[in-house]
């Protein structure tokens, strides 16, 4: 008896514990008084008119952390997101929208390392759901939804699903995250649509997010074809090698056959600091014999540069165009030059409607 009734009183302890950690939990959480005080016991935040509960939605004027020399400063959050979904092991964030963000992290002291970034190995068992994110009042992703699980081999990536504006990327596959963060994965990348025709990328990634990621993509729609190359996601200045084939492709409906591109070749290589250099080549059916197209150019971050954009009907006809556009400050008109040679006509050979 005396065992049951041990056993007993436990299981009401045991309850009621539970119980008044559930109520404490519920008063700072689910209420804005409690919720101004769990935050003022975080050791170097502040909060400017903060309204709300940290167990919903809540926001402030200005939210500082500040460690040492370590600032942290964000003006204007808004943040909302549901509790209720921790129960099936999911972070249901429905929104998280913040001003003018500012960082201050002052260096150690110790010598600096050059090498790539380091990433954290992770273990978590958590869905993630993120409804919309803005930075500066600009959205910057939306409906951002997660599904994974782990097995032996790492974070198996159910469904991935974001959205940037017109950009809608799903994907699934394999995530190790630990060592170089291996990732093998398999999705689809909608782009805007252009010329009224929709335009997809099948995407195929395989590779180490540390190091090096192996890309393909089958490009359909508006631009039918193959891209493949390899980039380092997480290196300085983002190095890339990319490649683009087409056997056709009219950049408008509105534009005769004759200015169809045929046997497309466009090569990329570089970083945003010096640029990417393009190459590229194809061929124009014109009116009468095939013209040779060739390009020179690069690309950067501010503007792009064409050193050289050639049509060739033979030796002796030939059109060549240089020019650059910065769209720093949007997309003015381009600055170009032009240099024909002809026999004894001006007249372009795919017809007189170039423009």
């Amino acid at each position: 008896m005396n065992i049951k009734r041990t056993a007993k009183i436990a299981g009401v302890s045991l309850i009621a514990l539970l119980l008044l950690v559930i109520v404490s939990a519920s008063l700072l959480l689910g209420t804005q008084a409690g919720s101004r005080w769990a935050l003022a016991s975080v050791p170097g935040l502040q909060l400017e008119n903060f309204q709300g509960r940290l167990g919903g939605q809540w926001s402030a004027e200005r939210l500082v952390w500040q460690q040492g020399e370590d600032r942290v400063e964000v003006q204007a959050v808004d943040f909302a997101w549901t509790p209720a979904c921790l129960l099936k092991m999911t972070l249901c964030i429905d929104r998280l929208h913040a001003g003018q963000v500012l960082l201050r992290f002052p260096p150690s002291g110790a010598p600096s390392d050059e090498g790539p970034v380091n990433l954290p190995a992770l273990r978590l068992p958590l869905a993630l759901q993120l409804g919309s994110l803005q930075l500066d009042g600009a959205e910057q992703l939306r409906d951002l939804k997660l599904a994974a699980h782990w097995t032996a081999q790492g974070l198996q990536i159910d469904s991935a699903h974001l959205q940037r504006d017109a950009l809608i990327l799903d994907l699934n596959g394999l995530l190790k995250p630990e060592g170089d963060w291996p990732l093998a994965a398999k999705g689809q990348l909608q782009l805007p649509p252009q010329d009224g025709q929709p335009w997809t990328l099948a995407l195929d990634i395989q590779g180490d997010v540390l190091k090096t990621l192996q890309l393909k993509a089958d490009s359909s729609g508006y631009l039918p074809g193959v891209l493949s190359g390899e980039l380092q996601p997480l290196a300085e200045h983002l190095p890339a090698r990319l490649k683009l084939t087409a056997e056709h492709f009219k950049p408008s409906a509105a534009l005769p056959d004759t200015l169809q591109l045929d046997q497309l070749l466009l090569t990329a290589e570089g970083n945003l600091d010096s640029g990417y250099l393009i190459n590229g080549s194809a061929s124009l059916p014109a009116e009468k014999d095939p013209v040779a197209l060739a390009l020179q150019g690069r690309v950067d971050a501010n503007g792009a540069s064409i050193a050289a954009l050639d049509l060739a009907a033979d030796d002796q006809q030939r059109l060549t165009i240089n020019g650059t556009l910065n769209w720093q400050n949007g997309f003015p008109p381009m600055r170009t030059s032009t240099g024909w040679t002809s026999p004894g006509s001006v007249c372009t050979p795919w017809g007189p409607n170039l423009k």
